[in-house]
């Protein structure tokens, strides 16, 4: 009888042995893995963001079909978000895409998925207008240029240049394409 005694609580050890090592090791997986929720905590239809100069003209105008903002990454993503900038009462230009997000610590906005730089002609315009695609374009609203290091591609009228970067600066009207350019030319 006395066995049967000392084997009972040799097995209660032996399970409260194993019970303290996997409450340790689970805790320290728990305490090593942080788990992060991409849930947002606020939701946006039809986004209409305007920025005027001191004068009180309109300078851009920032839209979206939607947007989330997901406090964990601190940033805000945007559905078919389009940016429209006057540089002077007779320019107008349209930065489109399907996606894009602006991170809380700046003003930036990083546009995905089909990116269109266009120049919007006026009624006093027959030119033909000026378009940029890429797949990815950094946006700065406060100096109204734009920026890639991925490949695009310019169409103006017949004539398609092929480069990898470019910078424009929207304001200015001036393009800087930086490495592997090429142009077909057509008159």
């Amino acid at each position: 009888m006395r066995k049967r005694y000392v084997l009972l609580v040799l097995a209660v050890a032996v399970g409260l042995a194993l019970l303290a090592v996997e409450r340790y090791t689970t805790e320290l997986v728990t305490a090593a893995t942080p788990v992060t929720s991409l849930e947002p905590n606020y939701y946006g239809k039809q986004l209409q963001h305007r920025r005027y100069d001191a004068d009180g003209q309109l300078q851009q105008m920032l839209s979206a079909d939607g947007s989330r903002h997901i406090p964990s990454l601190s940033e805000t993503r945007l559905e078919n978000p389009v940016i429209t900038t006057q540089t002077d009462p007779q320019q107008h230009w349209q930065v489109s895409a399907q996606s894009g997000r602006i991170m809380d610590t700046d003003s930036q906005v990083e546009l995905s998925q089909q990116v269109e730089v266009r120049s919007l002609a006026t009624a006093a315009e027959n030119a033909d207008t000026f378009s940029i695609t890429t797949s990815l374009l950094l946006y700065q609203p406060a100096s109204a240029t734009a920026s890639t290091s991925e490949p695009v591609i310019i169409r103006h009228g017949n004539n398609i240049t092929h480069a990898t970067g470019m910078t424009l600066d929207i304001k200015r009207q001036h393009l800087d394409l930086q490495a592997h350019v090429s142009t077909r030319y057509v008159q």
